[in-house]
């Protein structure tokens, strides 16, 4: 992969990776040439570097050609190019970015796609638009936020930021000492109070505050997935500031003092009444703002906030149940690597006591915004997510589906009705020729949304497609 060549500016010296290639006749998409609209996103482009590589495009109203502009590179894990451009066009257009967002990023495998992706969309923009040579971001959810961070070395003095969601680094914090060297970036990253990777981020966040890193972690109420709109664009509005502290970019005094008023009024309605939330927003204000201001109130209130009860009770709670999901979580682990390589003879019921399964379907169903509650829901989307992807994966190359169907039966006890895990014990009992039980976990994806028809053409379930009741299903998707 190479990074930003040189902008008539001394930046980042690179090679070009690949000759560049001409779009052909036949091709029917734009390229970034072709690209007038301003402030409206452009769904797909053609790359003129890369003719196989295509992104969507949003060019501020304001555009020109006659100024620098600063580009957001927006990579989703599945290549759904208009999902994370759709979520930061409106800031965007608010601050006068360009947002170019590839189709071709992929998670779970092979980075090569990814270089691909970002070198096609790099050579792209640099010829054809004007980027600001010191101001290129990288947004990144999953799999690619760990890309984001695994590039960054290549991007030195161009790479303003990361913006990174649902994943952290490629390794834990020695990785970081290793592979980035000083302050290079700023970082903001968010992740689903949900997510699997929810602890991963929230050790990253402890991570960074130690090292002193200029960053910030947000954590939002949902799922693994890309934050909601308002969260993209306080994180984008952060880049924003950041280039102005690190003269990456002229200060706007009043728009700065503006949006320390805007961001302390934030402090307590995002807050409400939860007093531990109101402090850590607090104190991230006096990081960013306190230079230059008054602080006085801001620092008084933080200061009674961290001796109150309420913020030491919800502490207290917080770590403990952290440290119960990381009990939770070395059960299952426990289970599945021993059930995957030494004892492949343990049974559902054993998994499901080391897993804690009972524990954990007790707790998921309480109070909904419960700190319990949301931890258990936490650990059961883990389980799903290593039962039915990682750990199927493995055992779909070994074919060893009598180990696979006992793992994902635990899995189903944990998150009855999951469509993914219904999914995924219909393709391993199909294997083992349990074909009513496979028939009925294939309704029961069917029925949550998880199965299509190009996904009921995987050769696993092949062993049903003669079943009528198969045809059924079929049908059922056609309607």
């Amino acid at each position: 992969m190479y990074a930003i060549r040189q902008l008539q500016l001394a930046t980042v010296a690179i090679l070009l990776s690949r000759p560049t290639a001409a779009a052909t006749a036949q091709d029917a998409l734009p390229t970034l040439a072709d690209v007038t609209p301003r402030g409206i996103v452009v769904s797909r482009v053609q790359s003129r570097s890369d003719p196989k590589a295509t992104y969507a495009v949003y060019l501020p109203a304001a555009f020109t050609r006659d100024r620098r502009w600063p580009v957001v590179f927006l990579m989703d894990p599945r290549g759904r190019a208009l999902i994370p451009v759709e979520l930061f066009q409106p800031i965007a257009e608010r601050l006068g970015y360009v947002l170019v967002s590839s189709y071709d990023t992929r998670s779970d495998g092979a980075r090569d796609p990814n270089d691909r992706a970002l070198d096609a969309m790099l050579a792209d923009v640099q010829r054809y638009l004007a980027p600001d040579a010191h101001r290129l971001y990288l947004a990144g959810f999953s799999g690619t936020a760990r890309f984001a961070w695994d590039v960054s070395a290549q991007l030195t003095g161009s790479l303003a930021g990361i913006l990174g969601f649902g994943a952290g680094t490629p390794g834990e914090r020695q990785w970081i000492v290793e592979h980035v060297r000083g302050t290079p970036f700023d970082y903001y990253g968010a992740v689903g109070n949900r997510d699997p990777n929810y602890a991963e981020l929230r050790q990253l966040q402890r991570d960074l505050a130690e090292m002193r890193y200029p960053a910030r972690i947000e954590v939002f109420d949902g799922p693994h997935r890309w934050p909601p709109a308002d969260l993209c664009a306080r994180a984008l509005t952060w880049m924003h500031m950041r280039a102005m502290q690190r003269g990456l970019l002229p200060a706007d005094v009043a728009w700065l003092d503006s949006l320390a008023t805007e961001r302390l009024a934030e402090s307590d309605s995002r807050a409400g009444t939860d007093d531990l939330l109101r402090l850590r927003l607090l104190r991230d204000w006096l990081s960013d703002f306190g230079s230059g201001r008054d602080t006085t109130a801001v620092a008084t209130r933080v200061a009674q906030l961290a001796g109150a009860a309420s913020v030491r009770y919800a502490t207290r709670i917080e770590a403990e149940w952290d440290a119960r999901e990381r009990a939770w979580m070395r059960g299952f682990f426990d289970f599945a690597f021993a059930l995957r390589t030494s004892k492949p003879e343990l049974t559902v019921g054993e998994g499901k006591r080391l897993s804690h399964a009972g524990e954990l379907a007790r707790l998921a169903a309480g109070k909904r915004d419960s700190v319990a509650a949301v931890a258990a829901r936490r650990a059961i989307n883990r389980i799903v997510v290593y039962s039915t992807f990682y750990e199927f994966r493995e055992y779909e190359i070994s074919r060893r589906w009598e180990q696979a169907r006992t793992l994902l039966k635990v899995a189903e006890d944990v998150a009855p009705g999951d469509a993914s895990v219904c999914f995924a014990l219909a393709r391993a009992e199909a294997q083992l020729a349990r074909h009513r039980e496979a028939l009925d976990h294939l309704d029961c994806a069917v029925s949550g949304g998880e199965v299509s028809r190009v996904s009921l053409a995987d050769p696993l379930l092949a062993p049903l497609r003669d079943d009528p009741r198969f045809g059924e299903i079929v049908s059922r998707l056609s309607r």
